[in-house]
């Protein structure tokens, strides 16, 4: 599940540059991915409160936006218009830190924030 919400999170970013439209898919995102966690450690089940698996949902969420940023990465180096240089060229003058670090806002950090206490709250 936190596979399919960053390949979500990172082709509507990099090819429809949704902006704060992103934030409703994080939290969509976000909310399957603490049920498929909680499900998979419990199922049907009546249980105990615990702490590790929300915890485990969380840091999901978190991993998912890091992922997301990587295919927005690829998929922007990727849709390039107008490059002359192959993709192997273009992925090594710009690795992905160099990339990551200008693109950060105010809305990446509410798209994390929205992911990881959504996902948190939804594996309880």
């Amino acid at each position: 599940m936190a596979a399919a919400v960053a390949l979500v999170l990172g082709l509507l970013r990099a090819v429809f540059e949704l902006g704060p439209g992103l934030l409703v898919v994080a939290a969509v995102g976000a909310w399957l991915l603490g049920e498929a966690v909680a499900r998979a450690a419990w199922g049907a089940v009546p249980h105990l409160p615990r702490a590790d698996v929300p915890r485990i949902a969380a840091v999901l969420g978190a991993m998912a936006w890091l992922a997301g940023s990587a295919v927005d990465y690829l998929v922007s180096l990727a849709l390039l218009p107008a490059s002359s240089r192959t993709f192997g060229e273009r992925l090594s003058d710009q690795p992905f830190p160099a990339w990551l670090a200008p693109q950060l806002s105010l809305l990446d950090a509410a798209e994390i924030v929205v992911l990881v206490v959504v996902a948190w709250r939804s594996a309880r």
